[in-house]
């Protein structure tokens, strides 16, 4: 954890399965978590049961194990099962409300982050293990019409929003990865003195996101900017 003490800068690439590419059928999400010079230096890798994959989407539940290059576990993201409530922007009610915890070591609680009504607003919270608030994310209007062959940025707020200290950015990967897989990319910029375990924290961000609005159970175009 080192490495991701000193960063500013931080890559999250979704690894490409042919299985998604040639069929529907929904594999286990992998993911390198690498530097700003594309070095991998972290490993992600989801745990899901095949049928809550298939059956459930991208509104599935989810353990997301972080490993170092030696394989010892460094972080765990979790996400409980949660209704889907006609759309992402209009999630009103705490059962239809998106919410992570991140772990950082495993089975030491480091935050969580949880999605906040704001109908057209993309909106999150951003906790410590005390539910202090750490930060406000706000996301792309989710009702309006955006380019797709553009990145979409997720700003990292002060939590009274007056202020801007980093950006979560899912980057446009080209019309052949976006069209025929679900394999995202995103970048993370923060601070480089933010503390690691809130850096850990806004990594299991940029997992909720990709999964929110970005997974797709086809393995197709699945932003789903695309259709407000």
């Amino acid at each position: 954890m080192d490495v991701l003490a000193s960063l500013d800068r931080i890559l999250i690439k979704q690894k490409k399965e042919l299985l998604e590419v040639v069929s529907s059928f929904e594999t286990n999400n992998q993911y390198e978590i690498r530097e700003p010079n594309g070095r991998p230096f972290l490993t992600a890798q989801e745990d899901t049961s095949c049928c809550s994959r298939q059956f459930c989407g991208k509104d599935r539940p989810f353990v997301i194990n972080i490993f170092d290059y030696q394989g010892v576990p460094q972080i765990r993201i979790t996400r409980e099962y949660k209704l889907n409530c006609c759309c992402q922007g209009c999630s009103c009610c705490s059962c239809c409300k998106d919410r992570i915890q991140v772990e950082c070591p495993v089975d030491r609680c480091v935050g969580f982050v949880t999605q906040e009504c704001a109908f057209c607003n993309i909106s999150y919270g951003v906790f410590d293990a005390q539910h202090e608030y750490l930060f406000h994310i706000k996301g792309p209007r989710y009702c309006m019409c955006t380019c797709p062959c553009s990145d979409k940025v997720f700003s990292l707020q002060t939590p009274d929003r007056s202020t801007e200290v980093g950006q979560l950015k899912k980057v446009w990967g080209g019309l052949l990865t976006e069209m025929m897989t679900d394999a995202d990319s995103f970048e993370l910029l923060v601070p480089a003195q933010m503390p690691v375990d809130q850096k850990a924290v806004l990594l299991g961000a940029a997992f909720l996101v990709d999964f929110m609005f970005f997974e797709d159970n086809a393995g197709k175009s699945k932003d789903d900017f695309h259709s407000s």
